[in-house]
């Protein structure tokens, strides 16, 4: 499959969440894993908001400049995490309750990503909210587990923001973050 160029590489754009509140997000997971027999998220990639799904662009160097200079613009990142949402039977997800820096990073990111030459966001992004995934590909057995997962205690979490990843896909290799950009305090 060949796109603007690239053989089937992808980038997604998320914000790591930092310890010691990755672990306690990954904890979760495993209670979640444990009620799903489904391996939980973190096994794949770190604990993060999806700032960007995955998107395909021609201009890799381009990228990075447009997210470095996006980050520049934006300190004191904070996020609340509280509660949990399905999207659809596929996702389970905690909510991200975002300060307005974080709004003005997406919307920022979502923006000047639109106008980048050979631009194409690989999933549809209309309606998106700012979420942490706790677990996925639950379609088959979403109706059994909901009610047990719907019922858990979600400690509310507000987590300063320190850092935005960039990460590659190539194929079906894994992602591999290629580089990490700090925010500004």
């Amino acid at each position: 499959m060949k796109q603007n160029g690239n053989c089937c590489r992808k980038y997604i754009i998320v914000s790591l969440i930092p310890e010691p509140f990755a672990y306690r997000l990954k904890r979760f997971m495993d209670e979640i894993a444990s009620i799903t027999r489904i391996d939980p998220p973190h096994q794949k990639f770190p604990p993060h908001v999806t700032l960007h799904p995955p998107l395909i662009v021609v201009n890799e160097s381009d990228l990075h400049d447009l997210i470095r200079n996006t980050v520049l613009q934006v300190s004191g990142a904070k996020i609340t995490v509280n509660g949990l949402t399905a999207f659809g039977r596929n996702y389970i997800v905690l909510p991200v309750h975002q300060t307005q820096n974080v709004a003005q990073l997406w919307v920022g990111l979502t923006k000047r990503l639109s106008l980048l030459d050979g631009y194409t966001p690989a999933v549809r992004m209309k309606g998106r909210v700012l979420h942490v995934t706790v677990a996925k590909k639950t379609y088959r057995i979403f109706p059994q587990v909901w009610p047990k997962i719907r019922s858990l205690q979600v400690e509310p979490m507000t987590i300063s923001l320190k850092e935005v990843a960039l990460y590659r896909k190539i194929n079906g290799d894994p992602w591999k973050r290629i580089e990490t950009f700090q925010i500004p305090t």
